[in-house]
């Protein structure tokens, strides 16, 4: 081939492959979220979940769950002692 090299196309490129994992555990998370939900028989309920998946999280909900949420915080709380949790839902 002159004057130009041929190269292989990427399968799974991996900027590509990070987004599909990223999409795929914030699904697996509110499937977990509407099971545990349901299976509970919740009333309603609260989320704390940082601000980048938040909104996708709350889009992936069965509805049945989403309209039961409460109070919706985009914070991550992973760090927060315990005993401080709840102060963000007040």
């Amino acid at each position: 081939m002159a004057g130009g090299s041929k190269q292989a196309g990427g399968y799974g490129e991996p900027h590509n492959l990070n987004i599909e994992i990223k999409k795929r555990l914030i699904k697996t998370i509110a499937k977990e979220i509407s099971d545990l939900v349901q299976r509970e028989s919740c009333k309603s309920w609260n989320l704390a979940a940082a601000k980048e998946i938040n909104n996708q999280i709350v889009e992936y909900l069965e509805p049945a769950v989403r309209s039961k949420l409460g109070q919706n915080v985009t914070a991550d709380l992973t760090k927060v002692k315990t005993s401080e949790i709840l102060d963000h839902f007040e």
